[in-house]
C-alpha cells in the first residue's frame, strides 16, 4: 500500500491519533495481502513540522531527493510482518460500506 498523502490536523498530532491511524492502515493493508507500506513526504512551507513523521512511526528511509519543482521529497518503507501495533488509548472500529 502506498500512502501518497497523510492529511491530519496539527491539533491532533502528538495525541496518539497518528499511531492509531497507522495501526488501522496496517490492518487494512494486511487484509489486502500487502507486505509493506510506502509513505511519501513532499516538503512544503506548511508541513515542515512533520518532516520526521514516518521516521517517528517506525518507517525506514528509502530515498531522499529534490523533485522537478525543487521540493524536498522522501520515500519511507514499513515492513508489515515486523510491525508491532502501537498501544493507544483510542478505540477504533472499521465500518465497511
Amino acid at each position: 500500500m502506498h500512502i501518497d498523502i497523510w492529511l491530519m490536523s496539527c491539533r491532533v498530532l502528538g495525541r496518539q491519533v497518528e499511531q492509531e491511524v497507522l495501526n488501522m492502515l496496517v490492518e487494512q493493508a494486511r487484509q489486502r495481502g500487502d507486505g509493506f507500506l510506502l509513505g511519501e513526504y513532499i516538503q512544503t512551507k506548511k508541513n515542515e513540522m512533520v518532516k520526521q513523521h514516518y521516521a517517528n512511526l517506525g518507517f525506514e528511509l528509502l530515498s531522499e531527493k529534490l523533485d522537478e519543482n525543487d521540493q524536498f521529497c522522501s520515500l519511507w518503507y514499513l515492513d508489515l510482518e515486523a510491525f508491532k501495533p502501537f498501544n493507544t488509548f483510542i478505540d477504533s472500529t472499521f465500518c465497511k460500506g
